[in-house]
């Protein structure tokens, strides 16, 4: 959301840091959101990597059609993949396109992002259950030995 804020700011399109910004947040495939959707859920990571994706692809549709892209330099590729995706909106069967591309690079990311997840919190060490005894046995209360 503060990444097309941001964009559409006046002249703000042209700093190398918002296009980055926007290339890297809101232009489809958006793996990076996509992705840490799907890390911080435990469940149907798949499901929100997908919604994530349409979410950012409508977010560049914003971002294309509000944001002054004319100070944009000739063959810039943040400029013609916005203003590609915006000439889409009147082309059903390229919209439609679109948003099933989105849709399913983003329930893979997530969908990999949900296995990674869980592969690492399978590989984090855990503490034993002598360990855990251990430390709530109460030691250092205080008093006398046992």
């Amino acid at each position: 959301m503060a990444t097309i804020v941001l964009s559409v700011q006046p002249d703000t399109i042209n700093s190398n840091l918002v296009q980055l910004a926007v290339q890297t947040v809101l232009l489809p495939p958006a793996f990076v959101v996509a992705f840490m959707g799907g890390m911080l859920t435990r469940r149907g990571s798949w499901m929100l990597g997908g919604i994530f994706g349409v979410l950012t692809y409508f977010g560049s549709l914003v971002v294309g059609s509000a944001a002054d892209l004319s100070g944009l330099p000739e063959g810039n590729p943040v400029g013609a993949f916005l203003s590609n995706n915006v000439a889409n909106i009147s082309n059903l069967g390229a919209l439609a396109g679109d948003l099933y591309g989105v849709a399913v690079s983003g329930i893979f990311a997530g969908a990999f992002a949900g296995w990674y997840g869980r592969f690492l919190r399978a590989m984090s060490p855990r503490p034993s259950g002598r360990d855990q005894r251990r430390e709530g046995s109460g030691r250092g209360k205080g008093g006398g030995r046992r």
